[in-house]
């Protein structure tokens, strides 16, 4: 009986074929080396003529029986990684899965600087609305980078949008909740920043003008909220 000995794709799919048999009947070792034969997983094969023991091929482990298409019947090994292969293609494992999530991260960070830059000019034109989608795009893309720096001036962000389009009252609300939540954290700069949206909101007359003249350009509820205010609600019901 002629044997195949196949070397799969990396290591980790050998072990995962050596711990699929273990323990198994006769039956079953046979399936999994019909799935080794026609299986995406074989890199390369090796045919060695029958006679002699097993225990000849070292390094490799029996699957099963495979039965061909002219009805010969099969041995099907499998070669054993070395530790040296286990250790380098867990390595790249990892190294790829760092990969994906570094080009995640810069994709995300360069959005955030188009956004900044976008959103900052809107702001210096006191386009309220436009503004506010910015700040609320901002926010979403700095939460999936786990950056709480950006989506807490993102929240002040969107104060000073609902200060531009007379929502004073939703504004101080937001500048209120996000100073408690900076004062939690020991954060000066923002503290500092939402104190200061708090005395324009109601000493500047400059904005109340503006926001008078601009009272048609309220934002939607559901812009209003955005998610933007979700990390702040335990402050606020505190």
């Amino acid at each position: 009986m002629d044997r195949d000995v196949f070397f799969l794709q990396d290591s980790w799919t050998t072990l995962a074929v050596v711990r699929s048999i273990r323990g198994r009947c006769r039956h079953k070792r046979n399936r999994v080396a019909r799935y080794v034969v026609h299986g995406p997983v074989a890199q390369r094969v090796f045919r060695l003529g029958g006679g002699g023991p097993r225990a000849e091929i070292a390094s490799a482990l029996f699957v099963g029986l495979y039965c061909e298409s002219h009805a010969a019947v099969v041995e099907v090994w499998v070669g054993q990684p070395s530790l040296g292969q286990l250790f380098y293609d867990g390595t790249m494992f990892s190294a790829r899965i760092a990969q994906a999530e570094l080009v995640r991260q810069y994709a995300c960070y360069c959005r955030i600087a188009k956004l900044q830059t976008i959103g900052g000019g809107w702001a210096s034109l006191r386009e309220s609305r436009r503004a506010m989608q910015c700040a609320i795009e901002l926010f979403n893309v700095a939460t999936a980078v786990g950056n709480e720096v950006i989506a807490s001036n993102c929240r002040v962000f969107v104060g000073w949008a609902l200060l531009w389009s007379g929502n004073t009252r939703q504004a101080l609300k937001l500048f209120k909740a996000e100073k408690q939540s900076a004062c939690m954290r020991k954060d000066l700069e923002q503290q500092r920043r939402c104190e200061n949206a708090i005395i324009n909101a109601r000493t500047n007359t400059t904005l109340r003008r503006h926001a008078q003249s601009h009272v048609h350009d309220r934002m939607p509820q559901q812009w209003e909220l955005g998610g933007c205010t979700s990390g702040n609600s335990s402050v606020t019901s505190a």
